[in-house]
């Protein structure tokens, strides 16, 4: 999807998506931002367990849990303490792939489903799909449309280089986010998200691609 290095990060701008996500192309039911760019920071921690929190200048966001490395389970919790979604990710034969659940139905009649260690019914949202190459890695983001249906929204790379670099695009080929680590073995990525796109959509497609997977458990 990318061709031959057609992308670079330091080459590519961030810009507005012809068409912005819906609140119901949302993780948390809420529309994005309609004008400007929104940066967010994200600081990983923990070796058993480890997480992402991620903070919108002095406010936090989201934190991006791992719940069991052995059940392969995760969850997106509000900076209220609501879990937004719960991913369940397993590795095959075309790379990883995760499902994101949540607790109510993403279309009518959507038959219900379940995660390892979670309690209750939980319904697919999105799929994040990743392939790791040497150096780099390609994933793509997919709403849940209807039973065996869904639609590609993003498409994200983890670029060539010792620093995790990332870029993300629209089904148009625009880029609409870019992640940086400023600092080398440092924790703390940098994302630049383009108003009109879902930001937990960027952080779950973005940790897939991640050297370790941290955020969905590969």
């Amino acid at each position: 999807m990318w061709g031959k290095e057609k992308y670079t990060f330091s080459g590519a701008t961030v810009a507005v998506p012809a068409k912005a996500m819906t609140a119901a192309e949302c993780l948390d039911g809420v529309a994005p931002p309609t004008t400007g760019t929104t940066t967010l920071k994200s600081c990983a921690s923990g070796t058993v367990s480890p997480q992402w929190a991620v903070t919108d200048g002095s406010y936090a966001l989201v934190t991006l849990k791992t719940l069991s490395l052995w059940q392969k389970t995760g969850e997106i919790v509000s900076a209220g303490g609501t879990r937004l979604a719960v991913q369940h990710g397993g590795t095959g034969l075309s790379g990883l792939e995760t499902r994101v659940l949540r607790s109510e139905p993403t279309y009518p009649g959507q038959e219900a489903g379940e995660a390892p260690g979670i309690d209750g019914a939980l319904y697919a949202f999105a799929t994040v799909s990743a392939k790791t190459e040497q150096f780099s890695a390609e994933g793509k983001y997919a709403l849940v449309t209807g039973k065996g249906e869904s639609k590609v929204v993003l498409q994200g790379r983890r670029c060539e280089g010792l620093k995790q670099l990332y870029l993300v695009h629209d089904i148009d080929n625009v880029c609409v986010a870019k992640v940086e680590q400023k600092v080398l073995w440092g924790k703390e990525l940098t994302f630049e998200v383009a108003a009109g796109v879902d930001r937990c959509a960027v952080l779950a497609l973005v940790s897939a691609l991640a050297p370790d997977g941290v955020a969905v458990m590969a």
